[in-house]
């Protein structure tokens, strides 16, 4: 009888161990993933972002062609595409 306990006994601690690295891999790569979702979201800036980006750079090249009215849409096209080639290189 005692054996049989102690058998069972072993038996669910050997489960509850099992269950335990289990769970552990699991929430390792849990955080793995996480980690690395975290990683992209700070590599790929957001669409408000990049327009905020666009808006400041194209705001610095207004001021350094010394403040020109007719070429609003000039500007904002070559801020873009500084921009995008600065995103492309990260």
């Amino acid at each position: 009888m005692m054996v049989v306990k102690r058998k069972r006994i072993v038996k669910s601690v050997k489960k509850a161990v099992t269950k335990t690295k289990a769970n552990s891999r699991v929430k390792t790569k849990v955080s793995e993933k996480k980690e690395h979702f975290t990683e992209a979201q700070e590599l790929q800036p957001t669409i408000e972002q990049i327009s905020e980006y666009i808006q400041t750079r194209a705001y610095y090249i207004w001021k350094q062609m010394d403040k020109p009215g007719n070429k609003d849409l000039d500007i904002w096209i070559k801020a873009e595409k500084q921009i995008m080639i600065q995103l492309k290189k990260k």
